[in-house]
């Protein structure tokens, strides 16, 4: 036999390739290889963390770039740690912002980044520049100024209308102008006694016809006016009666109202689920959602294998992932069937291909630094994998283990590499270890996040 032809040669030299290839790129991009994790963290202080959530967004122009690590007490104020992507710049003009979000109480982290020409403050540093703008303290200072404000302005009046005050100021000139006004009004009327006389009888004789309208007998007179507004009174009195009954019940606790006015338990349980309701939205908010469709080239039997699949990220360190498989080469699925006949049994092992299911695979995958590993079903069958991000979002390596059950388990890895934003490409070697399986396979592939999704449908025109 020739060593130089085997297949096991073949694989041996594609994984010492790929080996190569992996120790390239991580020395290339790593300049301290004994430091795996890439994130930043810093810290800062406040007065009042009322309202700051433990593991809750930090935001930077309104777009979550990490998280609060930890909330505690140092010296008398709120210690607050974040830890945010290693993309993030911080610099010493960069501030603080806590803003209020929602009508809940609730407040969040913002990053002002300031002037990026600065360069990144060191790891683990303090953030000095803190503003509090969720703050209802700021609030009631400025409520305070417009009182007192207003107080200066009663003191103005008071004064101009007792005579003390600066005539020079416009309140003084008001002042004076009515002086001079009711003086004018004094002298028309003392010299106009003759005018002023006969505008009193066409008042008296306005007034007579006047008591004329109102002693109108009439459907439509003033009395059958009167009379309707009466009975509306009378109905407003018993609407008043009602509102009266009302107030008491919830006075003395009646009622579903009456308890949570005057019952604390009621409140604190209503108080309670508010809460429940505030942190539901929080985490259904941090929640990220991606599709994933790729496809891929069999060498050993020239056709594509496709995937799809949902993956449900409920936080930076965490995914859940869901998919189907359409596998050319089908499912297979092995039936022993035992037959008893003429006292004995018969065994029949049977493996059957079916080519029109579907494989499916569930994984729950978590993050350790550059690395993530998996674990759960990968098509029909249990088994785990791992991934290294060589450079983190644009080059990966991966490597799959499953079907444990076969006589030698099913081995892939694969090298992907991103070309651009949701668009990679995907290359590898599949069940290596079994000789009449093994395959090489290249392929492509799309990812849409949330973001994506949302993005497309406002450009689809209904």
């Amino acid at each position: 036999m020739n060593l130089l032809r085997t297949t096991e040669l073949k694989v041996g030299i594609l994984v010492i390739g790929i080996s190569f290839l992996i120790a390239y790129m991580t020395i290339g991009v790593s300049k301290d290889p004994s430091y795996l994790g890439r994130s930043k963290t810093y810290w800062f202080t406040l007065d009042d963390a009322t309202g700051l959530i433990k593991n809750s967004n930090v935001k930077m122009a309104g777009i979550d770039v990490g998280i609060i690590k930890e909330i505690s007490l140092w010296n008398g104020h709120a210690k607050i740690d974040v830890v945010l992507k290693p993309q993030v710049k911080v610099t010493s003009a960069s501030s603080i912002e806590i803003r209020a979000q929602g009508i809940l109480g609730d407040r969040y982290v913002e990053i002002v980044p300031g002037s990026l020409d600065l360069e990144d403050m060191p790891n683990g540093s303090q953030i000095m520049i803190v503003a509090n703008k969720g703050s209802l303290d700021s609030v009631m200072n400025q409520v305070s100024n417009l009182t007192s404000s207003l107080s200066d302005i009663a003191d103005t009046l008071k004064k101009s209308m007792t005579g003390d005050g600066d005539r020079s100021t416009p309140v003084g000139r008001i002042i004076g102008n009515l002086e001079t006004l009711t003086g004018d009004i004094a002298e028309i009327t003392s010299e106009k006694k003759g005018e002023v006389k006969e505008i009193v009888d066409n008042l008296h004789s306005v007034t007579g016809e006047i008591k004329a309208l109102i002693n109108d007998p009439s459907d439509e007179g003033f009395k059958a006016s009167f009379e309707k507004f009466n009975r509306g009174l009378a109905r407003f009195d018993g609407i008043t009666k009602n509102f009266e009954e009302v107030s008491d019940k919830l006075n003395s606790g009646k009622g579903t109202l009456g308890r949570l006015i005057n019952d604390d338990e009621t409140a604190d349980n209503i108080n309670q689920t508010i809460t429940n309701v505030n942190n539901f939205l929080g985490t259904a908010n941090k929640l990220t959602t991606s599709i994933d469709f790729h496809t891929d080239y069999l060498t050993d039997v020239g056709e594509a294998k496709t995937f799809v699949s949902v993956r449900l990220q409920p936080g930076l360190d965490r995914y859940y992932e869901l998919g189907i498989v359409d596998d050319p080469k089908g499912v297979r699925e092995r039936v022993i069937t035992d037959t008893t006949s003429g006292g004995g049994t018969t065994t029949k092992d049977e493996t059957f291909t079916y080519k029109n299911k579907f494989k499916l695979t569930a994984l729950f995958a978590k993050n350790f630094y550059d690395f993530t590993f998996k674990v759960g079903v990968i098509e029909n069958s249990g088994g785990l994998g791992m991934e290294y991000h060589i450079i983190p979002k644009t080059l990966s390596f991966a490597f799959d283990a499953f079907d444990f059950a076969k006589d030698k388990p099913h081995l892939r890895a694969a090298l992907r590499y991103s070309v651009f934003h949701g668009i990679y490409l995907v290359g590898g070697a599949d069940d290596f270890l079994d000789k009449k399986e093994v395959t090489g396979y290249l392929g492509a592939g799309i990812d849409l996040t949330n973001d994506d999704i949302k993005y497309l449908m406002s450009k689809v025109s209904l």
